[in-house]
């Protein structure tokens, strides 16, 4: 499995690959088909090897899979929202001119908390990645269902309140279920499998109407956990009264779903949104996206204000600039919040084997959650004698 700061291996699938052109064109400004094949060690200095043609020859078949792959994600991403641009002979991955900084660093996201080890290294700079991908969520389920009236409400982890106020707040919310309920005396859990909800009210703010249920994975160790969360088991244990209409069950992978496994994936999952399903309805509300409760007029109230995100300017200082979390919700900025508290300059992948491939050192990037700083040179302590030479 391929995972930062590695490189992948000899037996990646072409999702991983893909991938993989995608990090090498953040942080080289491109990536074509030869350097690919450079950084991964299958093109050998000019000496001659015994079988070079066969392996040169399917490493080039794999190639164009990838390309084709990378292809197909400009196209499901939707208009104006994935960040790079295939050439028109299909060979070279260059980052996409016209894409504003702001969509481009979600999909960034997304991908470096696809390949990121999201176990030991799901925090950066203070920035818990899981937690963007519920807030994140939120937003995307909210246009999915309709911008202009569904509401939204995060109630993963990222929620920090307990989860007895929470399932409260939610059946608040909804007009349904009538607060919580446990025939245990003991309530062990934080969020029970849900991270996020949605649902389209009615006027007359009773119950039956659509509403969804999702669970949020990072990373690539998801596809064990796309049957746990179960909505009617959910709302029979820990709600007072059940729905009038069973909730919508919903997958959210941070992982470019191999096309290959949809079916099967999607099958178990419900409604599954892979990173560019994300991307295509996190960008379907032109301008910032709205708060997560209430019409969308005014600031979001109660338990569903949006945290509010670390200034730009200074620690504990509002920036003006940037309008707050509890009157835009999460918007586009979110990203520009992250750029604030992360590295700038991703460390240097190590080529592997033989080959001749320059990576400039130093490569200056657009800031991104995930993006790995290398750390300066140790000062080297100087000696008496050196110390005395320098004084006099």
């Amino acid at each position: 499995m391929y995972k930062l700061p590695g490189s992948p291996s000899s037996r990646a699938t072409h999702p991983e690959l893909a991938d993989f052109a995608e990090i090498l064109c953040i942080d080289l400004g491109s990536a074509s088909k030869q350097e690919i094949l450079a950084h991964l060690g299958k093109v050998a200095d000019n000496e001659s090897n015994s079988g070079i043609d066969d392996e040169e020859s399917q490493a080039n078949d794999d190639l164009d899979e990838v390309m084709n792959e990378l292809d197909r994600r400009q196209k499901a991403c939707g208009s104006r929202a994935y960040p790079f641009a295939l050439s028109s002979a299909g060979s070279v991955l260059r980052k996409a001119a016209a894409i504003p900084p702001s969509r481009a660093l979600v999909y960034e996201y997304l991908l470096y908390s696809t390949r990121l080890d999201m176990k030991s290294s799901k925090v950066h700079d203070g920035i818990d990645g899981t937690h963007l991908l519920e807030e994140i969520a939120a937003v995307v389920l909210r246009n999915y269902l309709g911008p202009a009236r569904s509401k939204t409400h995060v109630f993963g982890t990222s929620n920090s309140g307990r989860f007895k106020d929470k399932v409260n707040q939610l059946c608040k919310a909804l007009c349904e279920g009538s607060g919580f309920r446990t025939r245990d005396p003991k309530v062990h859990q934080q969020d029970a499998g849900l991270d996020a909800v949605a649902w389209t009210p009615f006027s007359d703010a009773r119950g039956g109407q659509l509403v969804a249920f999702a669970q949020c994975k990072t990373g690539t160790e998801w596809r064990n956990e796309t049957t746990r969360l179960k909505p009617s088991a959910f709302i029979s244990t820990w709600m007072h009264d059940p729905l009038l209409h069973e909730p919508v069950r919903v997958f959210c992978v941070s992982e470019a779903c191999d096309s290959s496994q949809w079916h099967a994936i999607a099958s178990l999952a419900g409604i599954l949104f892979d990173r560019c399903r994300l991307v295509d309805f996190r960008m379907a509300c032109p301008g910032p996206c709205l708060g997560r409760s209430g019409s969308g007029t005014g600031p979001a109230e109660g338990p569903f204000h949006t945290p509010s995100q670390p200034s730009r300017s200074g620690r504990g200082k509002a920036d003006a600039s940037v309008p707050s979390s509890r009157t835009t919700g999460m918007d586009p900025r979110i990203s520009l919040q992250v750029r604030a508290r992360t590295g700038r300059t991703m460390a240097r992948m190590k080529p592997r084997g033989r080959r001749r491939c320059r990576v400039r050192r130093g490569v200056e990037m657009a800031p991104r959650w995930g993006s790995v700083a290398r750390k300066p040179p140790p000062e080297r302590h100087r000696s008496t004698s050196e110390i005395g030479m320098a004084g006099s």
